[in-house]
Formats: C-alpha cells, structure tokens, sequence
C-alpha cells in the first residue's frame, strides 16, 4: 500500500494540523496525469493500493473523481481518510472503487466540531453524507468509520461520539490522542491528556460498545 498526499488545500483548518502553515502560504495541488501515470508503473512493479491522506483534504481536489475513475482501471485498489464535508461529490465514485473510508470527525456535538476543526455549519452536513454513504452501500462496502482525535478540550464530546458513530452504522470507531506537534502550542494549547489520562476512558468504551457489528479501536502511540 502507498499513502498518497493530493495536495496542502483544505476546507477544515483543524487546531492540531501539522501543515496548517503551509497551507496558509502555498496551496498546491497533485497533478493527476502524472500521478496516475507513476501509480501505472508502481502497480507493474507490485503495488497493490493506495490510500488518500491528509496534508490536505483529498476530496478537495478539483480532478479527484477522474483521478478515482483512472485509479480503479489500473487496478489499485483505493482508500481515504477525509473530514467528510465533500463526500457528496463522489458518492458513486466511492462506493464503486473504495475499499474503505475513514472520517475524521473528532467531536460528538456541532459546537465541539466548529472548535476542534475551525469551521461553520459543517457537522450535520458531514453527518448526512455518512448516513447517505451507510445507506447506499452494498454488502458493508466499502468499510466506513469514524476517527477521533483526542485533546483536552474536546474529550467530553469522546463517548457521545462513540455512541453517535455505533448508532449510525459505521463499522468502527477509532481513537488516538492529539500529539504536542504540528500547529499544537500556536492554534491550540498543548495536549495535557496522557495516556494514563485517556486509556482508562478508552477501554471503558470500548466495553460498553463494542459488538460483532462495530469496533472501537484504541491506538495511543499511532
């Protein structure tokens, strides 16, 4: 698998992002034929998937479907992490060609969401498309979960968001700590959690919700 970086641009301006900086000065961008013609090469040499990452927000990307559509003739089989907010764009794209999509939601209420991530009326949005996503898919595919990055300021919003992901339908949850880099210390006060603080938290609800039809992983040093 290869992790791939469309570009810095993003629609989010999450507290704790590690290229805040860069996107504000320099906004750049993929280009798509060459990437896909590298990805050709890289599949012949074994290369069996890519995942869509951060630095930036893949969704954003205005060539995302056709570089999506060009991926999936090759072969590779594809995955993203996303905020969510753009998923509507590429719902046919995603639920033909993606594996698995992973949304970083970090918060359990509206208000946390517009702190935590910098934005505005976006959280029953990004909702909608998961509940759109959940309910279009066939089989379980592809795998949609949630992802919540955990600081101080927002640990209280932890278990609401765990319950909110499991009534849902997603099929996992996953929580990590927010680490002291990045534009932490500038946009955002240091994380005071430690791990001591949050894996009690942490395992407590993975027992109350976890089931055959849902997960929630735990990864403290990921």
């Amino acid at each position: 698998n290869a992790t791939i970086s469309l570009g810095n641009y993003c629609n989010h301006k999450c507290l704790w992002c590690s290229v805040y900086a860069a996107q504000e000065k320099d906004v750049k961008q993929a280009d798509v034929i060459k990437l896909t013609s590298f990805l050709a090469r890289a599949y012949y040499q074994g290369l069996k998937s890519i995942t869509y990452i951060g630095n930036g927000e893949p969704t954003a990307h205005p060539k995302f479907s056709d570089l999506v559509r060009d991926v999936a003739k090759i072969g590779l089989k594809q995955g993203m992490f996303t905020n969510g907010y753009l998923l509507d764009r590429h719902f046919d794209q995603v639920l033909e060609h993606f594996t698995f999509v992973r949304v970083s939601l970090d918060a359990g209420s509206a208000s946390t969401h517009e702190q935590m991530h910098d934005v505005k009326n976006q959280y029953d949005k990004i909702m909608e498309n998961i509940q759109n996503l959940l309910s279009k898919r066939e089989s379980k595919f592809p795998t949609i979960g949630i992802q919540y990055a955990v600081h101080h300021l927002n640990i209280e919003d932890l278990r609401s968001s765990a319950k909110l992901a499991r009534d849902l339908g997603v099929d996992y949850f996953s929580i990590k700590p927010v680490f002291n880099r990045g534009s932490v210390g500038l946009r955002i006060e240091k994380n005071q959690l430690t791990e001591e603080d949050l894996s009690p938290l942490a395992g407590a609800i993975q027992q109350e919700f976890s089931s055959p039809e849902f997960t929630v992983y735990y990864r403290p040093h990921q």
